[in-house]
């Protein structure tokens, strides 16, 4: 799959799931296949998606836990 942004171009893999995790993996999307990032979302009349919120106030990135400003 490709999604273009303006002038950049986003090539798109599916998430097949963790390997050995199947139950991980069934955790990780809900019933309709969306996966489950913690982001509010939603979509305007013309298909625009628009992030408007997070559920936690902490992302994980490898090993690193990154707070958002506005939770201290």
């Amino acid at each position: 799959m490709v999604a273009t942004f303006s002038s950049m171009k986003m090539y798109c893999l599916p998430f097949i799931g963790y390997v050995g995790g199947d139950e991980t993996s069934n955790q990780a999307f809900d019933s309709d296949g969306w996966l489950k990032t913690g982001d509010l979302c939603y979509f305007d009349e013309d298909g625009f998606l628009y992030v408007v919120d997070r559920l936690k106030d902490i992302i994980k990135y490898k090993a690193y836990q990154v707070f958002d400003l506005l939770s201290f």
